[in-house]
């Protein structure tokens, strides 16, 4: 079991909300591009989460997610919720996808 703390950017965390669940996180590789004065540039790539039965109202008007092993509270993924990609209800949950940082 996972644990997902949700709130907003900026806001103290004891303001978070703290749900429990089941997650799947797919982290892409690193993405690196040639500048033109050819240095190589690396940069992280959003992450793709699953929430197994999770729920989309939970994340309505949040920006920031941290999720953490319910067990021993070791933080997994931390970050920015990408909006712009969109919460998508798939056949076992929902899918979101999480700028690290």
């Amino acid at each position: 079991m996972h644990t997902i703390k949700i709130g907003l950017t900026g806001h103290p965390l004891d303001t978070f909300i703290a749900l429990s669940g089941r997650f799947e996180i797919a982290r892409p590789p690193l993405g690196t591009v040639m500048s033109v004065d050819g240095k190589l540039s690396v940069f992280d790539q959003p992450v793709r989460v699953m929430w197994i039965d999770g729920d989309a109202e939970a994340l309505k008007g949040r920006t920031r997610v941290i999720i953490t092993r319910t067990i021993d509270a070791f933080e997994l993924l931390s970050g920015e919720i990408a909006w712009n990609a969109g919460v998508v209800r798939v056949e076992r949950g929902i899918q979101f996808q999480v700028l690290p940082g």
